[in-house]
Parts: C-alpha cells; structure tokens; sequence
C-alpha cells in the first residue's frame, strides 16, 4: 500500500535566506578564471557554496537503482539474510 504523501507548506516570507552560489566542478578543472575566481567569492563571502557537475550524481542515481534491485527481492528471500 502507498505511503500518503504529507503536503508541504510554504517556506515563511519572514525567514532570511542568503542565495547559495553554484560552481561548475568542471569549469574550475578546465581553469576557467570567471569560474575560479567565483568560487573564490563564495569561499571568502559564504563560507559554501553548491558543486555541481563533480559526477556525483552518476554515483547517487546507481545507489538509487541497486536500492530498487534490493526492494524488489520477495521479503521471503531477505529475511533468509536476517
């Protein structure tokens, strides 16, 4: 049986926020100056900042199809592992 989805309110208009910056891993390989002095900025103004194109998601998305692999094997032959 599905699990109920729980509706998400709003994010409050009264909660500050700071825009986190985006920096482009392969961009930065490639010595780009925009790109590395970006993330320069972020480094001495945020502290943070997102990575993106680092190849992680290739990583997170095969997690993802061996969880499902894993939750497709009948509950009988998992609990032989228990």
């Amino acid at each position: 049986m599905p699990v109920p989805m729980l509706a998400i309110p709003p994010f409050p208009d009264n909660v500050p926020t700071h825009p986190l910056r985006v920096i482009d891993y392969q961009l930065i390989k490639a010595q780009n100056e925009k790109e590395m002095e970006s993330l320069w900025e972020a480094a001495k103004s945020l502290g943070l900042w997102y990575l993106k194109n680092n190849g992680a998601d290739d990583e997170v998305d095969a997690m993802f199809d061996l969880d499902a692999e894993i939750i497709a094997v009948p509950s009988v032959e998992k609990m032989e592992f228990t």
